[in-house]
């Protein structure tokens, strides 16, 4: 039971990252990623790198931001994917 919580916990923080990192981007930023992110879900480093180039982005926090927006997309999907089990059990 405590994994669980500590599951669904981490879940919430990576989802809370996405959405800072969100407040940071332009809606046309959001856009692309969301294209770029159903082309390919984990980009390699110099495949961010491309990224921020193209967003004229420059630092390494604009890196970790975009990994973090990956990373939290791909949790968000797992995180709609648990949650559909566990009602399918609840259900049953």
């Amino acid at each position: 039971m405590i994994d669980n919580i500590q599951y669904w916990n981490y879940l919430a923080r990576c989802a809370s990252a996405l959405k800072q990192v969100e407040h940071r981007l332009t809606n046309e930023q959001i856009i692309y990623l969301n294209q770029y992110y159903t082309v390919k879900k984990t980009p390699s480093v110099s495949e961010i790198q491309l990224i921020c180039a193209k967003f004229n982005m420059k630092g390494i926090w604009w890196l970790v931001d975009i990994e973090y927006w990956f990373c939290g997309r791909r949790l968000a999907e797992e995180e709609i994917q648990q949650r559909r089990r566990l009602a399918k059990k609840a259900a049953a």
